[in-house]
């Protein structure tokens, strides 16, 4: 019963995000940045749900989820526009889900994070893409998906954004780089490079 619930849910929200999604009108700034091959795509857990709507418009592209009721909502939506997920956070399956994601660059996949989830603190980045960056030598590329007009769940700790339909989104993706071994630094720079979108 709770798996026949379960999927009553994820199927309500996924078709609550695809009437959403079907009114928005997508501009895609920098989109010559989203290369073939290995990639990592870095933004805002805010974003998460415009990262996979318009992600969703690029073949072979998956996203890292948490361990968790919400992480697996988001799993759910993702697989049903087409991305596939890979479990895991900081907090809990880090090192497995790090593992997976390797595997998944070396097999010529581009990975999603929203860097500085699962809990946050908010805008701050964490250094797990960092790490991959630098030791799988993949190039990542900072993403920012905004609406002109949208809901902000000011309760939450991201402050979670939700487009208005029929708004305009403007997805912009900045010039990738490879991490260096000094993650402090890169964590700036790639927290630059977000805001700078």
């Amino acid at each position: 019963m709770k798996k026949i619930k379960n999927e009553i849910l994820f199927f309500c929200l996924y078709f609550f995000v695809y009437i959403i999604h079907k009114t928005l009108r997508y501009k895609f700034v920098g989109r010559e940045f989203v290369k073939d091959g290995p990639l990592l795509v870095a933004s805002w857990h805010e974003n998460s749900l415009l990262a996979i709507t318009s992600l969703s418009q690029f073949k072979n592209f998956g996203v890292l989820t948490s361990i968790s009721s919400d992480g697996e909502l988001v799993a759910q939506v993702a697989k049903r526009f087409g991305l596939f997920s890979i479990r895991g956070s900081s907090s809990r399956g880090g090192l497995k889900a790090l593992l997976e994601v390797g595997r998944a660059l070396s097999s010529e996949k581009r990975i999603a994070f929203a860097v500085d989830g699962p809990k946050g603190p908010r805008r701050e980045v964490k250094p797990g893409i960092l790490f991959l960056s630098e030791k799988k030598r993949v190039p990542i590329v900072p993403m920012c998906a905004r609406a002109n007009r949208y809901f902000v769940l000011k309760k939450t700790w991201d402050k979670f954004c939700i487009p208005k339909p029929f708004s305009t989104v403007v997805v912009s993706f900045g010039a990738s780089f490879i991490a260096s071994k000094d993650i402090e630094s890169e964590s700036l720079r790639l927290k630059g490079c977000l805001e700078d979108l």
